[in-house]
């Protein structure tokens, strides 16, 4: 497999995400175990290094979750929730940010978050936080944006935006849309952004 380009990699350490590439070409043999004998010395000290060598593969669980949301984008505002269901959440979760930006005459841009990041069929982990946060403030800048409206499911995930973005947490979509009163609410939230 071959190395990603310095850009890709550069875009991928400003979301948190260590690139690692491995000595050898996936075309060279890996050589057999030389030893496969246990460790001299005591067992004490041979389970002290095991405990060491665990450690220090242990991850945060939250980073090895799966995540797949979308981002809606239009001039002002973007929108991050899970991916809508059906037709009818995605033309609301389109509404939703366009209210949000006052901007109706043009359709906001639609983009896919999935973690852990796959490239070139590998996956590249790092602190998924700061991953989803770099993508929500790219597309922030992107679009000039000051309001970021995400369904509280993932709202942690972007509380350092709240210094530099106002931030509207809302409801699962699937939910607000068949609410009245939470439909009003946020409407009157978005009223107060602007």
């Amino acid at each position: 497999m071959g190395r990603i380009d310095a850009r890709k990699t550069q875009l991928l350490e400003r979301m948190g995400i260590t690139v690692w590439y491995g000595r050898r070409s996936s075309t060279d043999p890996l050589p057999l175990p030389v030893n496969s004998e246990p460790l001299d010395g005591p067992a004490e000290d041979q389970v002290q290094a095991a405990t060491v060598k665990e450690e220090v593969k242990t991850e945060d669980p939250a980073n090895l979750q799966p995540l797949h949301f979308v981002c809606f984008a239009i001039d002002g505002a973007v929108l991050v929730a899970l991916a809508p269901e059906g037709e009818r959440e995605l033309r609301f979760a389109q509404d939703i940010v366009c209210a949000a930006s006052g901007t109706w005459s043009q359709a906001p841009s639609k983009l896919n978050f999935d973690w852990p990041q796959r490239i070139g069929g590998r996956v590249v982990s790092g602190d998924r936080t700061r991953a989803v946060c770099a993508f929500v403030e790219k597309q922030l800048q992107n679009v000039k944006g000051t309001v970021v409206l995400v369904t509280d499911d993932l709202a942690q995930n972007v509380q350092s935006l709240s210094d530099r973005s106002q931030i509207v947490v809302l409801p699962p979509l699937k939910q607000l849309a068949g609410d009245i009163d939470a439909k009003k609410r946020l409407w009157l939230q978005i009223q107060k952004t602007r």
